[in-house]
């Protein structure tokens, strides 16, 4: 309503500037020779463009009557050719005489066929607005102004007819009509209570819906005392459309509003809307209604027959032709409460009721000084009903449309086998004080039961405190899953893919509880329950943690995590080979210490694999570590880790330095040799397609390693691979640029051993297949320096030996150089560039 009138007013305001304008100019002249000069000063006035293509007719005695015809405004840039505004005819006529006694008789004011365009684009700014004045504040030399004298002011009566208005938004590409607008008030002398009529036209295409609209209403009004008010107001709809009765619906409302000023108060009663088997019954009063902290409060009550009806004359046919099913789709929702706008905001609903597609939810909700950084909120919601899914997308409907993601959730969730509900909270959060409060926490969602209560404290601070419990079970946890990833990342995320595929598996069934007090800014920390079971694994441990912030605290505890039926959750996470020979695992660790010495020991991990192709099945993959933590200095030391089982028997060490979020680490790998082809059958991996079968049945690895979470360099790096041998030490690092660096010696190695086995097919597509694409924007992020020799080389057939290559690659520049071989009893020198600089690569080899 409130743009509506400041759109109203503005064209208002657009018509007035002109007719004043006229007045100017004319009071001596024939109006029609300056034309010119009104299109040039309304242009300036307002920004936009003016036509007059009809007579501007002008009488001054003894009525001051003004006459113009065919007038149009001139569209904002940006929306089009079509005028905003257009007026077949414009007319004030007012008594001469009596305005030099600044008494203002007037004995009409009509405006006749009038077109107007109103339209939103893109970016959400409407056609209507003046750029100039965008965003700036009022003249307050004109804000207030003096009153204007009404007790001086006689109107014969104002006649609008033939109006039509269009409004349209480009961003949902919705178009809304209004035509043959009419509308007129009654006789105005002071004192009389005026009388208002008006007619129109309405129609919508996203549903095809059309109205014919009627409103009436009496305006009394006493200056003296600044008090306003319209009542009765009357309005009466016929609604037509391809989803309603053949004879239309019936839309009425009845309503009276009561202005004071000098109270500053406004009063709307008895407020009454009936129509399509529904009925609204509200009213509201508000309070210091011009300050900058106005205050509402008010009642309302909204009661239906038939909810799948409403939802049919909007267009949503197949939602509503679900609820018909329904059989009972009544609705009723009663509530009562208070706000306040203003820099703080405060919010009060009392006895909120509502009954919906047979659910029944009741509550109370407090909010203050929501509009500032530390808001409170507390209040209470009972709710149950037969079908949550199916209320969660009515409730998406009513606030978003359609397509509005909570609607979305509703159709997705309305699969499950339990859809019933039954959910009571209560609830206290003062963002001022820092304290959260969930005292109950009971529910019954879509077949889990969860129960608990919350208490926490100095949230808004870097140690708060948090305790509670948690107790939930049910029979569907990707289901779970799959409503957190929905509203996290929406169905395209990786987690919502996964939770789908483990609903496919079955048997999603888990139980969780816990216990918990942790209090961060005493460094006390007390977990003597936590027991999960779900997607066939068990979890379970206990925590404890006293002064923990200090040097003489300490903490021990353990966890388990053990899983007896792993298949389906490695099926999900596209690992169905792997999933074929885990039969279970297990981890194990434990702490103990303090802060400056907290000891991980054992971190042990199991896993038992079994299958035909595993010799002396079943077989134990052990993963164990020893490990040290000092939280102060934020450093890691893995004094020793290993993994053995399968044929693999590595160690290692790891130094980890802090701080933790950007930490800087060294160690040291040893793989002693092992058969890698060997590892992936046992694994149930495909093995990789090589010319020869023979290889991949011996590797081992040793290095020292050094690094950040953006770089990291191997030296003293020892590599055996079948009868290869490669040393040497490299370097990569990403951070702007791509720095990396090799310096590696290999003694011998036939790559074309491990190549595929090339078939007829294959070497035919390499034939007919273009070149590989360069990736130029990738060469010129690279800083590349290495240095390689091999003694011996065999290559697509070719037997070198003795090579030894330099790569160097830096803005874009790729050299190969100096590169030198033996081949067949004879020597090769040459080099290669290759630059990526311009807008097409250039090769050169010499």
């Amino acid at each position: 309503m409130s743009r509506f009138l400041k759109i109203s007013l503005t064209l208002v305001a657009l018509v007035v500037a002109l007719l004043v304008l006229v007045v100017i100019r004319i009071v001596t002249l024939d109006p029609n020779d300056y034309k010119d000069r009104i299109i040039a000063v309304f242009q300036d006035q307002t920004g936009r463009s003016l036509t007059l293509d009809g007579e501007i007719g002008l009488e001054l005695y003894p009525w001051l009557d003004l006459r113009v015809e065919r007038l149009a405004v001139g569209n904002a840039a940006g929306f089009g050719d079509t005028p905003l505004l257009q007026a077949e005819s414009a007319r004030i006529r007012v008594k001469t005489l009596p305005l030099l006694r600044q008494r203002y008789e007037i004995e009409a004011v009509q405006l006749q066929g009038v077109r107007v365009n109103l339209a939103v684009n893109d970016s959400g700014e409407g056609n209507w607005a003046d750029p100039r004045t965008a965003g700036q504040p009022a003249d307050p030399a004109t804000a207030g102004g003096s009153s204007f004298p009404l007790t001086d002011l006689i109107i014969g009566g104002v006649d609008v007819s033939d109006v039509s208005i269009s409004y349209e938004d480009y961003r949902s590409d919705t178009i809304y009509q209004l035509e043959n607008l009419a509308f007129g008030i009654g006789e105005l002398v002071y004192g009389v209570p005026i009388d208002l009529s008006m007619t129109l036209d309405a129609a919508t295409y996203r549903p095809p819906l059309s109205a014919a609209v009627e409103l009436t209403g009496t305006m009394n009004y006493d200056l003296d005392n600044d008090r306003y008010q319209l009542a009765p107001l009357q309005l009466t709809a016929t609604l037509s459309g391809e989803t309603l009765p053949q004879q239309g619906a019936l839309i009425e409302l009845a309503t009276a509003v009561d202005v004071d000023l000098r109270q500053d108060s406004v009063t709307v009663n008895d407020l009454t809307v009936s129509g399509l088997g529904a009925s609204l019954q509200a009213s509201v009063q508000g309070a210091s209604i011009s300050s900058d902290r106005p205050v509402y409060q008010g009642e309302i009550s909204i009661v239906g027959d038939d909810l799948a009806q409403l939802f049919s004359v909007a267009g949503i046919e197949e939602l509503a032709g679900r609820l018909a099913e329904l059989g009972d789709t009544s609705f009723q929702l009663a509530t009562s409460g208070a706000f306040e706008t203003g820099s703080a905001g405060n919010v009060e609903i009392n006895n909120f009721t509502l009954n919906l597609l047979g659910a029944d939810v009741d509550g109370s909700l407090q909010l203050m000084a929501i509009n500032s950084d530390r808001p409170m909120a507390r209040g209470t919601l009972n709710a149950s009903g037969p079908n949550l899914p199916l209320v969660i997308e009515v409730a998406g409907q009513l606030t978003g449309g359609s397509d509005s993601q909570l609607a979305i959730a509703g159709r997705e969730l309305g699969q499950v086998a339990e859809p019933e509900f039954n959910a009571n909270l209560e609830f206290n959060a003062d963002v001022n004080q820092g304290t959260v409060s969930i005292p109950t926490l009971d529910a019954q969602l879509l077949g889990t039961e969860i129960s608990g209560q919350l208490q926490a404290s100095s949230i808004d601070t870097d140690t708060p405190r948090l305790a509670g419990t948690i107790d939930a079970q049910g029979p569907d946890l990707p289901l779970m899953i799959q409503i957190g990833a929905w509203f996290q990342g929406g169905p395209e995320s990786a987690l919502f893919q996964v939770a789908e595929r483990l609903r496919q598996q079955g048997n999603g069934a888990f139980v969780v509880a816990s216990r918990f007090d942790a209090d961060l800014a005493e460094g006390n920390i007390a977990v003597p329950v936590l027991n999960a079971s779900g997607l066939g694994l068990q979890l379970g441990g206990v925590i404890e943690a006293s002064r923990m912030n200090g040097n003489n605290g300490n903490i021990s505890g353990s966890l388990t995590l053990a899983g007896n039926e792993v298949g389906p959750l490695l099926i999900a996470m596209d690992q169905p080979e792997l999933a074929q020979v885990m039969e279970r695992m297990s981890v194990n660790l434990q702490l103990t210490g303090n802060r400056n010495n907290l000891v991980v020991e054992p971190l042990q991990a199991d896993f038992l694999l079994s299958g035909p192709q595993i010799p002396n099945s079943p077989v134990n993959l052990v993963v164990a570590a020893a490990s040290r933590i000092d939280l102060d200095a934020e450093s890691l030391v893995v004094d020793s880790f290993s993994v053995s089982g399968l044929g693999l028997d590595a160690s290692g060490r790891l130094n980890m330095e802090g701080p933790f979020d950007a930490p800087a680490f060294s160690g040291q790998l040893e793989l002693s040799s092992f058969s890698p082809k060997s590892l992936l059958t046992q694994l149930n991996q495909p093995l990789p397609a090589t010319s020869d079968p023979r290889v991949l049945e011996r590797m081992a690895l040793s290095s020292t390693f050094e690094g950040s979470l953006d770089s990291i360099s191997l030296e003293e790096f020892s590599l055996l691979l079948d009868d290869t041998t490669v040393n040497g030490s490299m370097l990569l690092s990403v951070e702007e640029t791509v720095t990396a660096g090799f310096e590696l010696a290999v003694n011998s190695i036939n790559l074309d051993r491990y190549l595929p086995p090339e078939s007829q097919d294959t070497a035919s597509d390499a034939e007919s297949s273009p070149g590989a694409e360069i990736p130029a924007e990738q060469l010129r992020n690279l800083d590349l320096e290495g240095q390689l020799r091999i003694g011996e080389l065999v290559l697509s057939g070719l037997q070198l030996s003795d090579l030894q290559a330099a790569v160097n690659a830096t803005d874009g520049v790729v050299e190969l150089a100096p590169v030198s071989t033996a081949l067949y009893r004879g020597t090769l020198d040459a080099s290669a560039t290759l630059s990526v600089t311009g807008a097409e690569p250039i090769a050169s080899l010499d």
